[in-house]
C-alpha cells in the first residue's frame, strides 16, 4: 500500500465513497509552558492506495505519538485497515479521519507521528511543540500608555 494523506489538522472527517474533509494542517503547537494538555482535539487525516496484493484483506493500523528521540508513547491508537475487493476501473483506498483530544505534552520540542501498518511504520510525520511567543503590544495599546504616563507626569 501507498500513503497519500497523513497530516496533522484542526478538523479532520471522513465519509463514505471515500471522501475525506481536511481543515487547516499545521505541524506546530505552541504553549506557554509545559507540562501541556492540549484540550482541543487534534485531527489526523490519512489516506492509503491499496496496491494488488491488498485487495480484500484487513490489517491492524496503529498510530503512536512519541517524542523524538524516545520510545516511550504520548498515545498508542489502533483501528483497522480495510481494502474492500476492487470495483471494475476504479482504484481502492483506505481513508480515516482521527481525532485526538487530551493529549499531554511532558516537554517542549519534536514529536513524531508514526503509522504502522502491522509492526512495519509506512509513514511518519513530525509535530513542534513550541514555546509561544510573548505578543507585542500594539501601536494603539503604546500610544494609550504614552498619554496615561504624561497625564501621570502633569
Amino acid at each position: 500500500m501507498k500513503v497519500n494523506i497523513l497530516t496533522f489538522a484542526d478538523s479532520v472527517n471522513s465519509y463514505e465513497g471515500g471522501k475525506l474533509v481536511i481543515v487547516g494542517t499545521f505541524d506546530n503547537v505552541e504553549a506557554d509552558k509545559c507540562p501541556f494538555v492540549l484540550m482541543k482535539p487534534i485531527g489526523v487525516a490519512i489516506k492509503l492506495k491499496a496496491e494488488r496484493n491488498d485487495y480484500g484483506k484487513n490489517y491492524d493500523g496503529f498510530l503512536v505519538l512519541r517524542k523524538a528521540g524516545t520510545k516511550k508513547a504520548v498515545i498508542k491508537l489502533s483501528f483497522p485497515v480495510k481494502f474492500p475487493q476492487p470495483p471494475v476501473q476504479k482504484g481502492v483506498s483506505f481513508v480515516a479521519g482521527i481525532n485526538l483530544g487530551g493529549l499531554k505534552f511532558d516537554s517542549f520540542g519534536t514529536y513524531i507521528l508514526e503509522l504502522k501498518v502491522g509492526s512495519k511504520v509506512i509513514s511518519a510525520i513530525r509535530l513542534n511543540m513550541v514555546k509561544a511567543k510573548l505578543q507585542k503590544r500594539n501601536k494603539v495599546a503604546r500610544e494609550k500608555s504614552k498619554k496615561e504616563k504624561k497625564k501621570k507626569t502633569k
